[in-house]
């Protein structure tokens, strides 16, 4: 009994200084990447921004924000292109008087030391085909600077921020990415792609055979049952980024070999282009995954992997299909949620299995006791809130696993005792 109530102690101690830790990250701080295009005629590229350290007060006002996903972009963010003063529009000028708009890719929020991070994806795309390579200037390495303000609820998260610069890559990466074992991962209205995180991989600059790191993936997901058949804007390596040319590849989910279901000339890379039907998502490598939200239940979508900074192989089509099962905080009246992956609670990473016997009495007390009552449902709401970050850091220390074990085998005991009596 006294290693038990020990054990609780440290556990207690743990999370109380895990919490106090936590307490400073909520100043918000920024960071966007991105690359140009090599063929710079295309006149688009794609920037991921994020706001990171956001506390759950910031976020609770980011509620009041439009609801489409445009809209609320508009909102939040402000960009601003080569020291500009005026930020990006986010619709493109009829009378053709701006040279560049803001287009919406993807927006994703990470819990993150019980904090949050916004990240959102946009295209900055040029209304004619020398805009951009105007922009980039003339020096030998082609880039512009971005910079952004970040507000929440009409309040500001972030001032202006420094310049980011966005360059042109020299070189392309000459291998194929790989799927993980478990590729694609279905949740409610949600889709998690997965992959191998490599270390150096082929690549060539010029046409000279090197190695490079590559440090983004692109994700590109297509919905079966909008599209079947498109033309998709590609460009053909030249080995110089001022002669790369455009060479479509073709989209077709007709035959009986969907897993090759884009087809590309040798030396091709696909381009960062969204279109009805097909999106993307320009995501870390390290990070091994990218997740899609507010995708429809029961529908398949293909996806397919491709290297950044440009990689003239990419992976076949794998298929994923997203479930109608809805987490326990939706049954009970929340929003659509993002994947959650059950090891990201703090008894099932203890325990290192969400199939593991003794969770069933954790889960059925949750079930039957707790989310019977109004306070029981916000206990678990704020639970699922704030573990993952907890859990995660849980899953990746054996030592505290058993401790935390150890902590949890009395009330388990409880559970066990009482359960033929709910």
């Amino acid at each position: 009994m006294l290693k038990l109530k020990q054990s609780f102690t440290i556990l207690v101690a743990f999370f109380c200084l895990f919490a106090f830790a936590a307490k400073d990250a909520y100043a918000a701080t920024p960071s966007a990447s991105g690359s140009l295009p090599r063929d710079l005629s295309t006149g688009v590229f794609t920037v991921t921004i994020t706001a990171a350290g956001i506390s759950d007060p910031q976020r609770t006002k980011g509620a009041a924000d439009p609801a489409g996903d445009a809209e609320r972009l508009a909102a939040r963010v402000k960009l601003y292109l080569n020291d500009n003063s005026t930020p990006l529009p986010y619709v493109q000028d009829p009378a053709g008087t701006i040279e560049f708009f803001v287009r919406f890719v993807s927006f994703e929020e990470v819990p993150e030391n019980l904090t949050f991070k916004h990240i959102y994806t946009v295209e900055v795309v040029a209304t004619n085909t020398t805009a951009l390579a105007t922009a980039a200037g003339t020096g030998t390495v082609k880039s512009v600077n971005i910079k952004f303000a970040y507000t929440l609820g009409g309040e500001e998260v972030l001032p202006q921020t420094a310049n980011f610069p966005i360059v042109q890559d020299s070189y392309v990466i000459n291998q194929v990415p790989e799927f993980e074992d478990a590729a694609i991962f279905g949740g409610h209205r949600s889709l998690t792609v997965n992959w191998k995180v490599p270390g150096d991989v082929d690549a060539l600059s010029g046409t000279t055979a090197t190695k490079k790191t590559p440090n983004k993936m692109l994700v590109f997901l297509i919905d079966s049952e909008v599209i079947t058949t498109a033309e998709l804007s590609a460009s053909k390596y030249s080995g110089t980024t001022t002669a790369d040319t455009s060479s479509p590849c073709q989209l077709s989910l007709t035959g009986d070999d969907a897993q090759n279901c884009v087809t590309c000339a040798e030396g091709v890379y696909l381009n960062e282009a969204k279109q009805n039907g097909i999106t993307y998502r320009v995501a870390d490598v390290k990070d091994g995954k990218a997740t899609f939200v507010n995708v429809e239940n029961k529908r398949g979508y293909f996806a397919l992997l491709q290297y950044e900074p440009d990689g003239i192989k990419r992976t076949q089509c794998l298929v994923g299909i997203p479930t109608a099962n809805k987490s326990m905080t939706e049954l009970n009246g929340a929003g659509d949620a993002t994947v959650v992956d059950f090891r990201c609670f703090i008894a099932t990473a203890a325990y290192g299995s969400q199939s593991h016997e003794d969770l069933k009495y954790f889960r059925k007390f949750r079930d039957e006791i707790l989310l019977r009552s109004a306070a029981g449902k916000d206990l678990v709401d704020f639970y699922y809130r704030v573990s993952p970050p907890a859990a995660e850091f849980i899953a990746a220390h054996p030592t505290l696993r058993s401790i935390v074990q150890s902590a949890l085998y009395f009330p388990l005991q409880l559970l066990k005792l009482a359960d033929p009596w709910y």
